[in-house]
């Protein structure tokens, strides 16, 4: 077994349940290693990700870091903390965010919102009407 321990720090403005899945599925690939999986849960604010940055030590464990930030300045903040600290990155939620909205979405753009406004899954003509599909009943095998 590796003797430096490697440390997943999870920063997220809600729970970090999402990263934690991932940090978990990560984790498993790295059979014999001695994996942490650290989180940094409800990050709101700029000094709020400094305190979680504060308290990783790299010189202590490999440091890794998954981010679950809805908010575009916070993210982008995550995203320039770990640059200049030259740890490595994961945004999770940037390719799924990007991907359902067809562009980069952000506050004013009818993307994604952590609290009130219109979410990811929203008409198009600016109705503010959320439209889900409908789930498909299984089908049955004849008999």
């Amino acid at each position: 077994m590796p003797d430096t321990p490697i440390e997943v720090h999870i920063i997220a403005d809600s729970t970090g349940d999402t990263a934690a899945r991932v940090a978990r599925a990560a984790a498993a690939q790295y059979v014999g290693y001695d994996v942490r999986i650290i989180r940094h849960p409800r990050q709101s604010s700029a000094e709020g990700l400094h305190d979680a940055f504060a308290r990783m030590h790299p010189e202590r464990a490999r440091t890794v870091v998954f981010s679950t930030v809805v908010d575009e300045g916070l993210r982008h903040l995550v995203a320039q903390l770990c640059t200049e600290r030259s740890l490595p990155h994961a945004d999770l939620l940037e390719p799924a965010v990007g991907a359902a909205g067809g562009h980069r979405a952000g506050p004013g753009a009818g993307g994604p919102t952590r609290r009130g406004g219109r979410g990811l899954l929203q008409a198009g003509a600016g109705d503010g009407v959320l439209h889900r599909q409908r789930r498909r009943q299984p089908v049955q095998p004849p008999a």
